[in-house]
């Protein structure tokens, strides 16, 4: 990753500790990072992480009974119990268990179907919204990019940034 890019990179990192994200952050020079860890050390994770002075984007899967965790910006995706993969499904999510902040929407977004996603959201959770996040469904297959699917897919978020 060149330097010049690291204030906007995110390091996602599935690991058993926050420790090895911490560890690979700070020597990699990440600034921000999206961690997936286990339920039974994520509360305690998380806070290490921001303590470290690290921005957290945390993963919130579509699902209930999650204990709130304070993070700078939530990941609102679906649930790994759901898709079978913690992140990365390419599957969407009913939106039925919002985060408890502000959120990046993610989860089978593509151009076809950002804007009705988006408008399927209750005020409440609109005013939350801060952008959407998309990777699976833009691939011409698996870890390459199209580049029509990029840029429809970028055209659209600038029409919900429109009145």
């Amino acid at each position: 990753m060149a330097e010049s890019h690291l204030d906007r990179a995110v390091l996602v990192q599935v690991a058993d500790g926050a420790e090895v994200i911490l560890a690979t952050a700070r020597r990699c020079g990440f600034q921000k990072v999206q961690p997936y860890l286990p339920a039974a050390t994520r509360e305690v994770g998380i806070r290490l992480l921001r303590e470290a002075g690290l921005f957290v984007l945390l993963p919130w899967a579509d699902e209930g009974g999650q204990t709130p965790v304070v993070a700078d910006l939530y990941l609102w995706e679906p649930s790994a119990k759901a898709t079978g993969v913690p992140g990365g499904s390419g599957q969407g999510h009913a939106m039925g268990f919002p985060p408890p902040g502000d959120f990046l929407l993610a989860g089978g977004l593509e151009a076809a179907n950002l804007m009705a996603r988006v408008n399927t959201l209750f005020p409440a959770q609109r005013r939350h919204l801060r952008g959407v996040d998309a990777a699976s469904r833009l691939e011409a297959s698996p870890g390459r990019k199209d580049p029509d699917k990029v840029s429809a897919f970028i055209r659209m978020t600038h029409e919900l940034e429109s009145p």
